[in-house]
C-alpha cells in the first residue's frame, strides 16, 4: 500500500473507484451515502497527500504519526522510516532542537502559544544532514485521546535566494548612484575654479581701454564663462542634494 492509499487511522479509505470501477460516484449532497463528515475527511486526506508543502503529524510526545509525500520529497525519508521517530531529532538541526522542544513543553504545560497557532521562521534538516530555511506553522488537534500536532513546513530557499539577490542588486544600484554623484561633485568643483578665473580675467580686461571690437569679444567670453560657472554651480548643488548634503548659496 503506497503513502497515498493510507488514511489517518491506518485503514484503507472507505471507497475507491479504482477498487470498484462500477461503483457510482458519490453526490456532494449525499457523500458516500453516509454522513457529511466523510466528505470533509476525504477532502482533508486528498489535500494532505497532494499538498506542495510538507505536512507532518506528531503526537504530544513528538513521535511522528504521518508524513505526506511532499515531506518525503523535502526531507528524503519514507514514511516507514520516520513513523514513531522523534520529530525534532529527524527534522530539526541540533542548534535549534532545544528551542523547539522547550517551546513544545511549555505549550503542553501551560498552553503558551509560542509554537502552536503561529507561523514562524526556522531551520530544518534533511536526511543527508543538509540544513535549509523553512516557514513552519503548527496546529493542535484535541479531538483525539491525546493532542495531535500537525506541522506545515514550507521550503523558502528559493524565496530567500531571490530576496538576497534583490538586496544585492539594490546595494549595487545605491553604490553606483553614490559613485556617480561623487564623480559629478568632484568634476563640478574642479571646473568652478578655472571658470571663476576666466570670468574674473574678462572683467579685468574690460578696464584696460580695449578697442570696441576687442571689448565685444571680451564681453562674449565673459558671458559664456558666467553661464558655464552658473551651470557648474547648479550641477554641483544637484549632486550635493542627491547625496544628502546642502546646496551652495
Amino acid at each position: 500500500m503506497t503513502t497515498d492509499d493510507r488514511s489517518p487511522d491506518g485503514e484503507q479509505p472507505r471507497r475507491r473507484r479504482e477498487d470498484d470501477p462500477n461503483a457510482p460516484k458519490p453526490r456532494v449532497d449525499q457523500p458516500f451515502g453516509r454522513r457529511a463528515s466523510d466528505l470533509t475527511r476525504a477532502i482533508a486526506w486528498t489535500a494532505f497527500t497532494s499538498a506542495m508543502d510538507a505536512i507532518i503529524a506528531a503526537d504530544d510526545a513528538g513521535n511522528i504519526l504521518l508524513f505526506n509525500p511532499a515531506a518525503e520529497a523535502l526531507f528524503g525519508y519514507e514514511l516507514e522510516e520516520v513513523k514513531g521517530k522523534q520529530f525534532s531529532e529527524l527534522i530539526m538541526p541540533a542548534e535549534v532542537r532545544p528551542i523547539h522542544e522547550t517551546a513544545m513543553r511549555r505549550h503542553l504545560e501551560s498552553g503558551e502559544q509560542s509554537i502552536a497557532g503561529r507561523r514562524i521562521e526556522s531551520v530544518a534538516m534533511n536526511k543527508q544532514g543538509e540544513t535549509f530555511p523553512v516557514e513552519l506553522a503548527v496546529a493542535r488537534d484535541d479531538s483525539w485521546a491525546t493532542p495531535v500536532f500537525t506541522a506545515v513546513i514550507r521550503d523558502v530557499r528559493i524565496r530567500r535566494g531571490l530576496e538576497q539577490s534583490l538586496r544585492e542588486a539594490r546595494e549595487r544600484a545605491w553604490a553606483a548612484s553614490a559613485a556617480k554623484s561623487e564623480f559629478i561633485a568632484v568634476l563640478s568643483h574642479e571646473l568652478r575654479t578655472p571658470l571663476a578665473s576666466i570670468v574674473t580675467s574678462t572683467h579685468l580686461l574690460q578696464t584696460e581701454g580695449l578697442s570696441a571690437e576687442a571689448t565685444s569679444l571680451v564681453e562674449i567670453q565673459r558671458d559664456a564663462g558666467e553661464a558655464l560657472l552658473a551651470l557648474t554651480a547648479n550641477i554641483l548643488d544637484a549632486s550635493r542634494l542627491e547625496a544628502g548634503g546642502q546646496a551652495f548659496e
